[in-house]
């Protein structure tokens, strides 16, 4: 109710922040999903140090978002982020239409995986997962295809910046959002397939 926001899991809970008037209720791929117009972001408090929000070396991710890019969306549409420059993990779209995981692993450097073309005006599901420190483990799905060609900038071997800063959704997005899920481990190639094609 108001500004804050329930998690489906009931683990954490959050609040719009930015302008929420512009967050509306939409068609999602599955059933609801949220409209965003780039102004507006739901923030999940981190509850503090060493929490299942921040991450080390051994560590392990999967992110799996159904998303809509409006076409005119002109400059960087993120998924989800946790914080505003050093972040630890951040999937988005950057630019015209390409897509990767970036991770700072100090306060200006940092390591990018992927920037495959996403298609616009169009659900697109979005899969990403790996071990950090182990930059071999990296995959990035678009609609359940592998990008074959997606490679690492950066050193993907160090450990990922430390802090305690919310963990964001939406930011700068001008589009939508539809079950988005983070996990605290690697997703599997069937793991991918049945987000994929997860009906409800």
């Amino acid at each position: 109710s108001g500004t804050a926001v329930a998690d489906a899991r009931g683990a954490f809970a959050g609040t719009w922040t930015g302008t929420p008037a512009t967050i509306a209720s939409t068609a999602g791929q599955i059933d609801t999903g949220f409209q965003f117009a780039g102004t507006a972001q739901f923030d999940v408090a981190d509850p503090g140090a060493n929490s299942s929000l921040d991450f080390a070396i051994g560590d392990s991710i999967g992110l799996s978002a159904w998303v809509w890019i409006d076409s005119t969306s002109p400059g960087t549409d993120y998924i989800i982020r946790k914080s505003s420059s050093s972040r630890p993990i951040s999937l988005g779209k950057a630019g015209a239409s390409s897509i990767s995981f970036r991770y700072y692993y100090d306060a200006t450097n940092s390591a990018h995986f992927g920037a495959p073309a996403i298609p616009t005006n169009q659900w697109v599901h979005v899969a990403f997962t790996h071990t950090y420190g182990d930059p071999a483990t990296a995959k990035l799905y678009i609609n359940n295809v592998l990008c074959g060609a997606c490679v690492w900038t950066g050193d993907a071997t160090r450990a990922p910046v430390q802090n305690d800063s919310p963990l964001n959704i939406g930011n700068g997005l001008d589009g939508k959002l539809d079950e988005l899920r983070l996990y605290d481990r690697l997703l599997s190639v069937d793991d991918v397939a049945d987000l994929y094609a997860y009906t409800g």
